[in-house]
């Protein structure tokens, strides 16, 4: 009998003592990945191949911040009366929030101007210039069609980036901190 209850004693034991530590495996194994922080790894596929972009100066990475800034581009500037307000909100969310923070009221006098008229305006990015790493500059050519007239006017647009963190709204990892528009001759 006391056999019995002497093996018994053995497994409940030699059980506990695995359970603890496994327990104690995931505990620790938990607290170093979150500490850890893990960055995601960006694998660039192109005509030359696959491979793993490591620094900014990789030639998708420039790629990629020109497709950033012509979908902001044609958020900001192409839109009709009943779709100002969804674009602008759409290419407020690729802005820092700085940036929105100042142009919102602004934003918010031309919608309310749009309930009145009715207009439509569309852009075309004609040309994009890298001043420096973060710094573009673009050309904006736009018609905007207002009843029976239609206007061309020629924007010259300095745009600043900076880096930000993926998310669902924005995929990129820019967000645009500063831009100025100046009518073009």
């Amino acid at each position: 009998m006391f056999r019995i209850k002497n093996r018994a004693t053995i497994f409940s034991l030699s059980k506990k003592a695995v359970l603890g530590i496994a327990a104690s495996y995931i505990v620790v194994a938990t607290v170093l990945l979150l500490r850890m922080k893990p960055e995601p790894l960006l694998i660039g596929v192109d005509q030359y191949g696959t491979r793993v972009i490591r620094d900014s100066s990789d030639r998708l990475v420039k790629k990629e911040r020109e497709n950033f800034l012509k979908r902001f581009l044609t958020l900001l500037y192409n839109y009709d009366s009943t779709s100002f307000e969804e674009r602008v909100s759409e290419s407020g969310d690729l802005m820092s929030d700085a940036l929105w923070t100042e142009k919102r009221d602004e934003f918010a006098k031309i919608a309310s101007q749009l309930k009145a008229e009715d207009l439509e305006q569309k852009a075309t990015v004609s040309e994009l210039r890298e001043l420096e790493e973060t710094s573009y500059q673009a050309d904006v050519a736009l018609t905007i069609r207002r009843k029976l007239t239609e206007n061309k006017v020629k924007l010259r647009v300095d745009l600043r980036l900076r880096p930000n963190r993926r998310n669902e709204n924005n995929p990129y990892p820019f967000e645009v901190e500063r831009y100025d528009e100046q009518q073009a001759l």
